[in-house]
């Protein structure tokens, strides 16, 4: 009788529906607002109000989807203010009633942890980059229902990081959508365009790529390379351009949204290191077919040698041009990989898997399952 009871409370207990408050950093919002709105996108299907708690900065309208209530955070950005612009989030979410949060930056780790505990509701964060001991983000324990990551190689950090955490990792693949046609070595007729998207303020990193290609044109290749980058690093750059005589072969375009077209126009992405923090630009770049050249380590789940890129070893500007060449002088080649690109990214990285798997743990984070 006991288990026949159980049995028809469970049946009628009433399935709680996801109120999740989405927490998202200026960072969010400039470089990868796509992700953002796919995960919207995917709560709009489900019909799932969302709080969304952001920086005041402008946030493009087709990001937006759904039920969306904004709360802007921090009220006073500036020093000594962290304990007021606590307060007044508190008070501005408690009428909401949200049942769980979802910090999708780190940086907001902290924040995000102390509303957990005042308001006393799970929470789930984003990690996509390596952590490291002494830098790495501030988790609660008793409110932290899962830690998602984009990657084995970031799960396999984050069990080291956290050891009593590891039952609580999930991979959910970052989604994107796949054009229908191959962008890379498209047109025969037109000047090779190579993208990359990094930050200016680290214009060491650029050396051996110029290094490399510097190589190609004096062996009478044409080509042009689009870096899309922010920071302070332009005038610097462009002094390391000119003293290689390079500056009529390079454009920089700030990184602005949205950044796939800029990828579309393509024929080649380059990754001129290995990334400690899942590249969301080479997910893109992959998306539309370019070929892609990639530095070895870091992040690579993305990278398979000869299949979705080529590799080229760190800091060795030969090896780098010994790849540029490949593609150059095989297109068929070149289209080919970046056509199996496409598909392992179809296959692996959708949208609605995204959205499937994050709707799946807000349920089951809602109705205590976790």
């Amino acid at each position: 009788m006991t288990d026949i009871s159980t049995q028809k409370n469970q049946q009628n207990r009433k399935t709680i529906k996801p109120r999740p408050a989405i927490l998202v950093s200026e960072k969010t919002l400039v470089e990868h607002p796509l992700q953002l709105r796919r995960i919207l996108l995917g709560l709009a299907d489900e019909s799932v109000p969302v709080i969304l708690v952001s920086p005041k900065i402008a946030i493009a309208e087709q990001i937006l989807s759904g039920s969306v209530t904004i709360i802007n955070y921090p009220e006073l950005n500036i020093p000594l203010m962290a304990h007021h612009n606590k307060k007044i989030l508190i008070e501005k979410l408690e009428p909401l009633k949200p049942n769980l949060l979802h910090c999708l930056c780190p940086s907001l780790a902290s924040i995000t942890k102390k509303l957990a505990r005042q308001l006393d509701l799970p929470y789930i964060i984003n990690i996509n980059s390596l952590q490291k001991k002494w830098t790495k983000a501030t988790i609660c324990p008793q409110h932290c229902a899962k830690i998602i990551v984009p990657s084995d190689v970031v799960s396999n950090n984050v069990e080291q990081i956290y050891p009593n955490m590891s039952q609580r990792i999930l991979r959910i693949n970052p989604g994107t959508f796949v054009s229908d046609k191959c962008a890379g070595f498209d047109n025969t007729e037109q000047v090779i365009s190579i993208i990359t998207s990094h930050s200016l303020e680290q214009t060491d990193d650029f050396i051996v790529t110029l290094q490399a290609l510097r190589r190609l044109a004096d062996d009478g290749w044409e080509f042009i390379l689009v870096v899309t980058g922010n920071g302070q690093g332009e005038k610097k750059f462009r002094k390391i351009l000119r003293e290689m005589d390079m500056l009529q072969k390079v454009v920089i375009v700030p990184r602005i949204e949205p950044w796939r077209p800029i990828a579309s126009a393509g024929d080649i992405f380059i990754q001129h290191r290995e990334n400690a923090e899942f590249n969301f630009f080479l997910l893109e770049a992959m998306a539309v077919g370019n070929a892609v050249i990639a530095c070895k380590g870091g992040i690579d789940d993305l990278l398979i040698e000869g299949s979705t890129c080529l590799f080229f070893e760190p800091e060795n500007p030969m090896s780098l041009y010994r790849a540029f060449t490949t593609l150059l002088t095989n297109k068929d080649r070149a289209r080919q990989i970046a056509s199996q690109a496409q598909k392992f990214v179809k296959e692996n990285y959708s949208v609605s898997k995204m959205a499937s798997a994050t709707m799946l743990a807000y349920h089951q984070i809602a109705n205590g399952a976790c």
